[in-house]
């Protein structure tokens, strides 16, 4: 049976057909609008230093390892950075950072002005807008292997509402939650429903707001990694569910062979980014919660970035990730690189 998407398109959806690094030209077009972002963000953390060298109440620490329980004391120190210890389970092998904004600081990190607006200019720039919606539809596509249309999506984290738009497209009833007001507004104006909040806490004003209290499909775009206490969260997720509803993770893959790379110089370990998922950790939290993982892949390659090291750099550090210590073959594809799991975005999808 065709899904959705074929059916619209006529032609199914390839990771390729959104990964930068294989369309030639693209990095480049997007070069300045990325390089002002990461400026917005070097100047929001030195905001940060700034508050915790006044004494400012910034980070709190996280005493025992959010997947399995076990002593933060215990664990393997990996980076110190940003004033954070990223740190490695001695039980499990979670990666983690042991300092966590106080709830005060991260709500008004959020509210940053300056941030949402890059936030908004990168997502507006027509190339990044073409290629999230193209990855979106993928997402859509995968998610329609195992429900489709029509049902009710809540897109928690649906910052201008991309996936919602794709997934009204589709056939789905769509709804959001987003924290950041001018993202919000932004999909808003789209005619889509979307509550500006946190989740679960906007949850009360759902019924005002004529949302569904339960959900056929819910999406996790970049939320995870975000997110004090995964477990307690995704099993709040969870309760939002319809039996047998899915749920569709997308986060950075810490095992990804750029991020391993580019170690301690990784965009990835920024202040924000709490939680370090590989597709192991990411199947044991949701496995553990009750779910039943039906696929896990990565996409998004950078492979034009993996390239720029030396082949005997690539080939040690794929061979220390690969769990079987083989190496990629040189010269690197994206199709082998997403066949060992060390693209950059992990997109798990996961049955209730």
């Amino acid at each position: 049976m065709q899904t959705v998407y074929e059916m619209i398109d006529n032609k199914k959806i390839h990771k390729d057909d959104f990964d930068v690094a294989l369309i030639p030209g693209k990095r480049d077009e997007l070069k300045h609008v990325y390089g002002q972002f990461r400026l917005e963000e070097r100047s929001a953390q030195r905001d940060i230093e700034g508050a915790q060298s006044n004494t400012d109440v910034v980070f709190e620490d996280i005493d025992n390892c959010p997947l399995c329980g076990a002593t933060s004391n215990e664990s393997d120190n990996i980076y110190h950075i940003h004033g954070m210890e990223i740190v490695s389970c001695c039980s499990c092998s979670f990666i983690y950072s042991r300092q966590v904004f106080d709830r005060n600081y991260d709500q008004s990190h959020y509210a940053n002005k300056r941030i949402s607006d890059m936030q908004v200019l990168l997502k507006n720039h027509p190339i990044y807008a073409n290629l999230d919606s193209t990855k979106c539809r993928y997402a859509l596509q995968s998610i329609s292997a195992h429900s489709s249309p029509p049902g009710t999506l809540l897109d928690v984290g649906s910052a201008t509402g991309t996936l919602l738009f794709e997934g009204r497209n589709a056939g789905w009833e769509v709804f959001g939650v987003e924290v950041s007001v001018p993202q919000a507004n932004i999909a808003i104006r789209k005619g889509l429903r979307v509550l500006h909040g946190y989740f679960p806490n906007v949850c009360s004003s759902f019924q005002q707001e004529s949302f569904p209290q339960t959900f056929d499909v819910i999406t996790l775009f970049d939320v995870l990694e975000h997110i004090l206490k995964p477990k307690a969260f995704i099993t709040e997720i969870r309760r939002r569910l319809n039996p047998g509803g899915i749920l569709a993770i997308q986060v950075p893959n810490i095992d990804s062979l750029i991020i391993r790379l580019e170690g301690r110089d990784s965009s990835n370990f920024c202040v924000g980014h709490w939680m370090h998922f590989s597709h192991r950790t990411l199947r044991r939290m949701l496995e553990d919660s009750g779910f039943e993982c039906l696929t896990m892949e990565t996409y998004i390659s950078e492979l034009d970035r993996i390239n720029s090291f030396s082949d005997a750099t690539l080939t040690a550090m794929s061979g220390e990730i690969s769990e079987t210590q083989d190496s990629l073959k040189l010269p690197i594809s994206a199709q082998n690189l997403h066949n060992a799991m060390m693209g950059y975005k992990l997109f798990g999808v996961f049955r209730n």
